[in-house]
């Protein structure tokens, strides 16, 4: 019987992610894959699992406790647990004090969970489903070749990323996702395919935006990349993408997902996404393909937005649709146009007015033309400068939705406010909440591992009594909130990092409330200084006390003196560099230490190989003379394995060892051969001397070989018989 099976109670799988309390101040992250009436099944790292077996030798691992929240973050609920049973990497553990509160939390996270399974939807009717697979298969048809030309780069600029990296880590890391991409395009190809053959989707569970409720570690910034991108291509192929529109609506297509078109660029970016998630590459890795993804696939997606749109048109969907009522920058149907200049007035006919080679303009016509030109000018640049105040608005506001996605999706699911102020409170304005955040980072007190961002931030505004959060400013502190929560929760993260980028948490919100865009600025001196703790906090790593020190200091500085101007993130972007720097220098010495270690260890390993298998050719499977084992054994052994890694087995020493060896079996098969026994005992003696801090050989094997080399003509020998080697090849 499966021993997850032993609760009676009824399983219900859920992917959960808690914190286990040890019951010694630390706390380390886990997840519940089921929950019954009785107990939970956790999973966790093989950190927490080193942890566990401690506390469990101690016997101190009674009433530990598991802690997880709601999805909307405003509940934390906490089940004590003794543990029943484990397995590698997870542990089955009951209920030591019964939570309803818990457990019914987690009965309705599966209930919810229930509608989010991502199928197909079938189309409207059978001549739809016949449009819809045209298009599914035109998109197909235009996306491969451009994905052929993408993959290769993608591979190029991996490749040539990796030479220029930091450090061997880095290149390696980079050269494998190469060589991954290399051998599985195919893969990565296919899943793609699966994506863009079903372009209509479910809703996700609540509005727009619901899927950021919770953040999965870097998932968070996933999510922002593809959205930037999408946003571009949709303004780039706006008038298109109107077209496609429309003419879907008019079929009654839509697929609910929150994207204004179910064959716009999100179908293309979210099939490469789940393609390229079949390598389960890091993040670096992600950013070079989706830079490439971007220039090869999502600029030129035009010639197929025309093409689909001409399909529907084939089938006399909207064949006449007119866009003028529709731009901004067209003038409407009905409206009168811009009064075009009258040929006999401000346009003359070049062939009347035009001068020959030897006259000169009249200043008449010279006004005129002028005038003329001016005007156009005037037209054309008045609409190109709405397209790119359109397409710059476009841009920011994908950013800003970010802000309004938490409180839309609570909106939309029916769920009450999370903060409830004083009846009356006066909303802080910009000013008022940037100067409680100052007192907060000015404060820096330290921050608990079970206490947010978002309730020290309110709980600090409740504190006078009289004051609330705009709708705005609570917005954007969800929105920050949980960036932090997904990045403090990375498994990648040590806790002294997790502590440090903690720490940081106030000064990030006053930058996002000053420029939302912060999530999209990659240059930004502040996500400079978080992108280096991580790489110094990185799990298994130790960072040196001095080091510690320094980054210790510079957060303080940062807490201290931060108000408005990044600079001092400049400054401490610029410090973190020479301790990175330092710290890879301690590593590199610590890995080519590590590295000579080891390649003596295999040395060795070689060197035994390579005499077990010399020794196994000429005496394995026979009887030799005891004399001869004993002096293979009582050094002749290390002596040929310390000549085979000094000289090499092409020196005339190795070959000397080894005729020692044949010169005793020879002596042993017949007495009466030409063997300089003198000289054969002098080699003996020299060479068990140079592994040996005596000078003579053992007592035991001198006797041995006396008597072994001056017996009698008949006297008998002492046979030992020597079993071939049972050594294997050294695996790679």
């Amino acid at each position: 019987m499966d021993p997850k099976e032993r609760r009676s109670s009824t399983r219900k799988p859920i992917k959960l992610a808690a914190q286990l309390d040890l019951g010694n101040g630390q706390t380390l992250p886990c997840q519940i894959a089921d929950f019954c009436a009785e107990g939970l099944f956790v999973r966790y790292s093989g950190d927490t699992s080193r942890k566990l077996d401690q506390l469990l030798k101690a016997g101190s691992a009674k009433d530990l406790l598991v802690r997880f929240r709601s999805t909307d973050g405003r509940q934390r609920h906490e089940l004590y647990v003794d543990v029943r049973r484990r397995i590698d990497g997870a542990m089955g553990v009951s209920f030591a004090r019964t939570n309803p509160d818990a457990i019914n939390a987690m009965l309705r996270l599966v209930g919810s969970d229930r509608d989010q399974d991502r199928v197909s939807l079938k189309a409207p009717s059978d001549r739809v489903q016949f449009v819809l697979h045209q298009a599914a298969k035109a998109v197909v048809q235009h996306i491969e070749p451009l994905m052929d030309t993408a993959l290769a780069q993608m591979i190029a600029s991996l490749k040539a990323t990796a030479q220029q990296a930091a450090n061997n880590q880095q290149a390696n890391e980079l050269m494998d996702a190469a060589g991954q991409f290399e051998a599985r395009q195919r893969v990565i190809w296919l899943q793609m395919v699966k994506s863009l053959e079903s372009p209509l989707k479910p809703a996700p569970k609540g509005a727009p935006g619901a899927e950021l409720a919770v953040v999965d570690k870097s998932e968070f910034e996933d999510w922002l990349t593809l959205r930037v991108m999408v946003t571009k291509a949709d303004t780039q192929y706006r008038g298109d993408l109107l077209q496609l529109k429309l003419r879907l609506d008019k079929l009654g297509v839509s697929n609910s997902t929150g994207h204004h078109n179910p064959l716009g660029p999100a179908l293309i970016c979210e099939a490469f996404h789940a393609g390229l998630s079949q390598l389960k590459a890091s993040r670096e890795v992600e950013k070079i393909c989706l830079r490439v993804f971007d220039k090869a696939i999502l600029k030129n997606l035009e010639p197929m937005y025309q093409e689909l749109n001409n399909i529907l048109i084939r089938h006399g969907v909207l064949p006449d649709l007119d866009l003028t009522k529709y731009l901004s920058d067209q003038p409407a149907p009905g409206s009168k146009p811009a009064p075009a200049p009258s040929p006999d007035k401000t346009a003359p006919d070049p062939e009347k007015t035009a001068p020959d080679s030897d006259s000169e303009p009249t200043p008449n016509a010279s006004a005129k033309e002028s005038t003329m030109r001016s005007r156009i000018s005037g037209q054309r640049s008045s609409s190109e400068f709405r397209g790119y105040s359109s397409a710059a608005k476009t841009a920011f506001a994908t950013v800003r939705s970010l802000l309004g996605t938490l409180s839309s999706s609570r909106a939309a699911r029916g769920d009450p406010e999370p903060v409830a102020f004083a009846p009356g409170a006066r909303e802080l304005s910009v000013g008022e909440f940037h100067k409680q955040l100052q007192k907060m980072q000015v404060e820096a007190a330290p921050v608990e591992d079970n206490i947010t961002l978002r309730e020290r931030v309110v709980e600090r505004i409740k504190e006078s009594g009289e004051h609330a959060l705009a709708e705005e400013q609570q917005a954007t502190l969800d929105v920050v909130d949980r960036f932090f929560s997904s990045v403090v929760e990375s498994p990648k993260l040590s806790d002294y990092a997790r502590e440090r980028m903690r720490s940081l948490e106030v000064p990030v919100l006053k930058v996002v409330m000053r420029d939302p865009e912060f999530f999209e600025d990659r240059d930004s001196p502040v996500r400079g200084v978080m992108d280096r703790l991580a790489q110094l906090g990185v799990r298994g790593g130790r960072i040196n006390p001095v080091v510690q020190r320094r980054v210790d200091e510079l957060i303080q500085r940062i807490n201290a003196d931060f108000e408005q101007d990044t600079g001092v993130f400049d400054g401490a972007v610029g410090e973190l560099d020479m301790l990175i720097d330092r710290q890879n220098l301690v590593y590199r010495r610590n890995v080519e230490r590590v590295t000579a270690a080891a390649e003596g260890a295999q040395k060795v390993a070689e060197s035994k190989q390579a005499v077990s298998q010399v020794l196994d050719q000429k005496l394995g499977g026979q009887k030799i003379p005891r004399a001869v084992l004993s002096l293979l054994d009582g050094g002749w052994r290390d002596l040929l394995s310390l000549t085979w890694i000094r000289q090499g087995e092409e020196s005339p020493l190795w070959q000397d060892y080894l005729s020692v060896v044949d010169s005793l079996m020879t002596f042993s098969q017949d007495p009466e051969s030409n063997v300089n026994l003198p000289e054969l005992l002098r080699v003996i003696q020299d060479g068990l001397a140079s592994i040996s801090s005596n000078h003579m050989p053992s007592s035991q094997i001198r006797d041995e070989l006396k008597q072994f080399l001056v017996r009698s003509p008949a006297a008998p020998v002492e046979m030992v018989e020597v079993p071939l080697s049972k050594s294997k090849e050294p695996s790679e």
